[in-house]
């Protein structure tokens, strides 16, 4: 009876995959990929829409106008996507 919970738990344990992949980071912009924090970046020069992938540590702002300006058209959550109207994102 020992052996055999012995035999179940290295099956377990030998079931997980060997290689772990790494989560992506950083927000992907129009399948683009951008990282760091605190930090604008324009996509456009005038709004259109935007695809957003959000993988950062934070909230992704997308904004109206070049430079992070204009008014916030959409904060998009940690691990969500969003397609809104914009010209810049303040990677959070």
């Amino acid at each position: 009876m020992l052996l055999s919970g012995v035999f179940a738990a290295a099956t377990v344990m030998f079931a997980v995959p060997a290689v772990a992949q790494a989560a992506p980071s950083g927000v992907l912009i129009n399948e683009r990929s951008y990282s760091g924090t605190a930090r604008c970046v324009t996509v456009r020069s005038f709004p259109l829409r935007l695809r957003v992938v959000n993988h950062s540590d934070g909230p992704a702002r997308v904004y109206l106008l070049p430079g992070c300006t204009g008014g916030v058209t959409k904060s998009i959550d940690i691990g969500k996507r969003a397609s809104p109207i914009g010209a810049s994102v303040l990677l959070g």
